[in-house]
């Protein structure tokens, strides 16, 4: 529940320092980019989080006829940029398609939050679109959960695609996905959000060249580069940090993208994994809480933008 300040407090108990660092970021509202919804429709929930939002709820029989026969309900929401779906069954399930909606120029991350927010108020779960999750998608999706976990303080809304648990067989053993299933435990929030870091930071470090190389000064406020001592913004981090070219597609996309949230993410990572000892990484964390309560009125300079992107996390169907 939100307390006086529209904040979800429900703890969650740190299993390493990673969970840890992120359950310290999420305590400030000021970190996420859109709002935390707190009404129950999703019309209002729409509304809450970008007035322009347009939502139409379709029939019973276009529902079933979208999706198989699996949804009872279904919801049209028209962002600037195109349309996206959400569905709803009657075994409690919420889920949505946005894949008509164009990757990178579109913004079907307010599309994730209005539906995350439908489940969580409604006492509902959000899984992964039963008709299937893209390669790419597998990433966003992801990125998705881990921020939804730390705004509302729980994974008990969330499960993840059996392509997340089981990617290797998924996408007929594709080496982008070695070793990237999830071991979720439902019910163990501090567990699945540890273990979906665990799998952010792996697929980031086998595909963002120079990410080794990468910390964030808490000191300075400030993201350096090792090699040169030079401090880059969250927003320069989008020119710094590529994808190598072991992450490309068939295609001309790349498997793997990640923008600037998620790379101001495992560049955080990569500080308190660098962070050698126990000791080292206590005192990680003792600069960081330091931080935090100097910078209660604006969040966390780590994660805020001076420019948001509305496109950032990205789901894809």
């Amino acid at each position: 529940m939100p307390d006086a300040m529209g904040r979800r407090n429900t703890p969650i108990l740190p299993e390493n320092e990673q969970t840890a660092l992120f359950t310290a970021l999420a305590q400030f509202d000021d970190a996420f980019q859109q709002p935390t919804p707190v009404g129950k429709s999703m019309e209002g929930i729409a509304t809450e989080i970008n007035p322009a939002l347009r939502v139409e709820e379709l029939g019973r029989e276009v529902a079933r006829t979208k999706t198989s026969g699996l949804a009872d309900r279904a919801w049209k929401i028209t962002t600037p940029s195109g349309a996206g779906f959400v569905y709803a069954d009657r075994k409690h399930q919420v889920w949505i398609d946005v894949s008509r909606l164009a990757p990178g120029k579109s913004l079907g991350n307010q599309v994730y939050g209005v539906a995350e927010a439908f489940a969580v108020n409604n006492g509902r779960v959000f899984i992964g679109d039963p008709a299937g999750l893209s390669r790419t998608g597998f990433f966003r999706r992801l990125e998705n959960m881990i921020s939804s976990t730390l705004r509302y303080g729980s994974t008990d809304h969330l499960m993840p695609h059996k392509a997340q648990l089981e990617p290797e067989s998924y996408y007929d053993g594709h080496p982008a996905f070695k070793g990237l299933g999830l071991n979720w435990k439902v019910g163990d929030t501090s567990h699945n959000l540890a273990e979906m870091l665990r799998v952010s930071y792996e697929a980031a470090r086998r595909n963002m060249k120079d990410l080794e190389h990468f910390v964030y000064d808490f000191d300075r406020n400030e993201f350096v580069d090792t090699r040169s001592g030079r401090g880059r913004d969250r927003e320069s981090l989008e020119n710094v940090l590529l994808p190598r070219d072991s992450g490309k597609a068939t295609g001309s996309h790349p498997v793997y993208r990640g923008g600037s949230t998620t790379k101001a993410r495992v560049v955080l990572l990569n500080t308190v994994v660098r962070q050698g000892g126990e000791a080292g990484r206590r005192s990680l964390l003792a600069t960081l809480g330091d931080l935090l309560s100097r910078e209660r009125l604006e969040g966390p300079p780590f994660i805020r933008s001076s420019t948001p992107s509305p496109t950032e996390p990205e789901p894809e169907a």
